[in-house]
C-alpha cells in the first residue's frame, strides 16, 4: 500500500487529510481498469505501480479541483455550444485506462483473455 510519505516523495500533490480518500478512488479505478485483479496484487516497492497510483491520484485531485472548461465550438443554428472539459468522467477514465496500460505492461493485470 502507498504511504503518504512515498506519494509525496514521488511528486505527490494532495494534502495529507485528503490522501485517504484519493488513495481510496484510484485503488477503485484501478480494481475497475484491471477487472478486479488489482486489489489482490502486491505492489509495495514497485516503483511502477506506485508511480501510477500517485499519477491517478493527482488526477482524480485536478479533476475535484476543476471548474467546467472554456467553449471549445459554437453554432448559431439556434445555438449550440460545446464546452472543452479535460475533467469530464469519460476523460479521467481514458486517461487513467491509458496510464495503466503504460505502467502496467508486462504485469498480466491488464489481460483480459483466459488462463
Amino acid at each position: 500500500m502507498l504511504t503518504y510519505d512515498k506519494y509525496i516523495e514521488i511528486g505527490g500533490s494532495v494534502e495529507e487529510d485528503d490522501f485517504p480518500i484519493f488513495l481510496t478512488q484510484a485503488n477503485l479505478k484501478l480494481d475497475f481498469m484491471t477487472m478486479g485483479k488489482w486489489k489482490d496484487h502486491e505492489y509495495d516497492g514497485d516503483l511502477n505501480c506506485e508511480l501510477l497510483v500517485t499519477k491517478i491520484i493527482n488526477l482524480l485531485h485536478e479533476q475535484s479541483q476543476s471548474t467546467r472548461g472554456g467553449v471549445r465550438s459554437y453554432s448559431n443554428g439556434i445555438e449550440s455550444i460545446t464546452y472543452d472539459d479535460a475533467y469530464s468522467d469519460k476523460s479521467i477514465n481514458k486517461q487513467i485506462k491509458n496510464m495503466c496500460v503504460e505502467h502496467l505492461q508486462g504485469t498480466n493485470l491488464m489481460y483480459r483473455g483466459v488462463k
